[in-house]
């Protein structure tokens, strides 16, 4: 009668301990503790619950059985498709960020493969009622205590729920108990026992002193920022060695290309913030809250300002972190369609009319023109579906055939530029929020963990002739295949480019640019830090890291370790370094996060 009653969480944690006990093993006393605890919590759980799924009153053995479905179909089905997923678990983290996403339901993965995740949620429920069943045909009724095992089940399930494990962003937990205590997170949120989920805070931005005005015939500035675009899914210059980007290449064929630009996170929210601010990666949200946009330095420089995007900014507050910001035009997913959805917003060629005709309607402008279409679940159209949607590689070739889209997508709006009185002069810098993993290094699409194929991002420049001088030309073209460059810088150079750095008016804010722009001198080795889950956003399990070219240190939370990499001689990071060549990094990392290593807490839990 025993062993049946602990089948279940001697299988599961059976697993779970084949899959991350070395892992385990290694973490430091709080973590194994912890895990202890959840396997103690665990055995309780289904044992106590497969008992009172055998009580003489019926409506308590409905309730077990009903828990019994719920535990089995989240707390095994879920956690299992989770883990294939994006190499972690569920928790309480991941579902407090499932707050901040208002469609869920529809979203991404949720949506295209709502039909396997019922599958492999409903099989371990179906299975652990049938169990339930079985056992109480065979073993009769409870004739001993069954008020006191109903509620040492009760009590089992509401302390994995409510107690605040310190651990549980290391995934310090077994799967099921993690899940349970995920559930904690909305429970007490709707009850008012716990904050909002951490989201970009609201914009409270004072205006920017007048600056020297610009010539009235000074180039505008158009920003083409793509979404999950990998630095190898298109051609940052055209060269013979890549085909990726033939409409691209047709556009803008002299466009200067960077073969070394990275993202400082890969989640769209982070890096849109710090793109927008020029502010590091740590910066505070009150900080963030008041510092001022790239549209608030070129509106201070007398440029006309537009931000045209297809991305749904209700995501993350995306739109109240911009309120106060001297934006002239704002139009974003919902603008278009009230309906749209966060993770695929509107369609993306609807930006090309809306760019072009703010570019011509007279006077210098920054335009920030941001897609959202090459997000999954990858939005499909007619014309280009050269990659099968159906079979194996379904979700790799919805990707490619997005990407196909966007090339010609932006080749046009590039093209439609160049016909222009103004847009012919317009200097247009284009890059991405992020990369998206395809498994490289067990996880997919994005937001999980900061490898290469995760924030390695395409960037290219295209300026015409005499907009830019001619030194700053050549530099360009010579830093490109070699130059490190970061989120922060492309923010400076966008702030560089509307004449912002050198004015004495805004000597202040510039200040606190962290980046260094494009257009002058490269600044020599200096880190630039990395993270997914600064205080203006939840995470499953924490990722931070820091990039010295060429070393890249980086903690990756799901596997509650460090990864070293020589991204110069292994830039899809591959082969990992001795920890020791990272020993200096490792320093300066625990110096910005205050972190003893992988044994001790996650900076976003201290």
């Amino acid at each position: 009668m025993a062993l049946s009653a602990l089948l279940i969480p001697t299988l599961w944690v059976g697993i779970d301990l084949a899959i991350r006990g070395p892992l385990l093993a290694s973490a430091g006393a709080t973590v194994r503790l912890t895990y202890v605890v959840g396997v103690v919590l665990s055995v309780l759980a289904w044992g106590l619950a497969l008992e009172t799924a055998r009580h003489p009153r019926r409506l308590v053995r409905v309730a077990a059985l009903s828990f019994l479905g719920f535990f089995a179909a989240f707390g095994v089905g879920l956690q299992a498709f989770a883990r294939g997923l994006t190499h972690a678990y569920v928790g309480r983290r991941a579902l407090m960020l499932a707050l901040g996403v208002p469609d869920l339901a529809h979203a991404g993965y949720f949506a295209k493969n709502a039909l396997l995740i019922g599958s492999v949620c409903l099989v371990p429920a179906a299975l652990a009622v049938m169990l339930a069943v079985g056992r109480a045909h065979r073993f009769g009724p409870l004739r001993s205590h069954p008020s006191a095992i109903a509620s040492g089940a009760l009590a089992a399930a509401l302390i994995s729920i409510f107690t605040p494990f310190a651990a549980q962003g290391l995934q310090g937990l077994p799967p099921d108990v993690l899940w349970l205590h995920g559930t904690g997170g909305p429970i007490l949120r709707s009850v008012g026992l716990l904050g909002a989920p951490r989201s970009l805070p609201p914009g409270h931005r004072p205006a920017l002193p007048k600056a020297t005005s610009i010539a009235d015939d000074a180039p505008s500035i158009v920003f083409l920022l793509g979404e999950s675009l990998r630095r190898d899914a298109v051609c940052s210059a055209r060269n013979a060695a890549c085909t990726a980007s033939p409409a691209v290449d047709a556009a803008a064929p002299d466009r200067l290309g960077f073969s070394r630009a990275f993202s400082i996170a890969s989640c769209t929210e982070l890096v849109s913030a710090a793109l927008w601010t020029g502010l590091p990666i740590t910066a505070a949200p009150p900080l963030l809250a008041r510092a001022p946009l790239v549209w608030d330095y070129a509106r201070a420089r007398g440029y006309r300002t537009a931000y045209l995007t297809s991305q749904n900014l209700l995501y993350q507050q995306g739109d109240l972190f911009l309120q106060t910001s001297a934006i002239d035009r704002l139009r974003e997913a919902r603008d278009r369609h009230a309906d749209a959805r966060v993770d695929e917003g509107s369609p993306d060629e609807d930006l090309t009319d809306e760019a072009v005709d703010f570019i011509e309607q007279g006077g210098p402008a920054l335009v920030v023109v941001h897609r959202s279409n090459t997000h999954t679940p990858y939005r499909q159209t007619p014309e280009f579906t050269a990659f099968p949607i159906d079979g194996d590689d379904a979700v790799h070739n919805r990707y490619r055939n997005a990407v196909a889209q966007d090339d010609f997508l932006v080749a046009e709006l590039v093209a439609r530029l160049r016909r222009g009185a103004r847009g012919r002069r317009a200097i247009v810098i284009a890059s991405s929020d992020h990369g998206e993993a395809w498994g490289e290094h067990g996880s997919y699409t994005h937001s999980f963990d900061l490898y290469a194929e995760q924030i390695d991002v395409p960037l290219w420049i295209d300026a015409p002739d005499g907009t830019l001088p001619r030194d700053v030309v050549d530099r360009l073209r010579h830093d490109g295949p070699t130059r490190p460059v970061s989120t922060l810088d492309v923010a400076a150079t966008l702030i560089d480019l509307v004449g912002a750095i050198d004015d004495p008016a805004l000597r202040e804010p510039v200040a606190a640019l962290a980046g260094s722009s494009l257009l002058r001198p490269a600044p020599g080795p200096r880190p630039t830090l990395l993270w997914n889950c600064p205080l203006t956003r939840e995470c499953p399990a924490d990722a931070f890291g820091i990039v010295m070219w060429p070393l890249k240190l980086h903690y990756v939370g799901h596997e509650g370790r460090y990864a070293c990499h020589d991204l110069e001689r292994d830039p899809g990071e591959l082969a990992p370094l001795a920890p020791g060549r990272c020993e200096a990094l490792r320093a300066t990392l625990d110096r910005a996060f205050g972190g003893d290593g992988p044994n001790s807490l996650s900076p976003s839990e201290r």
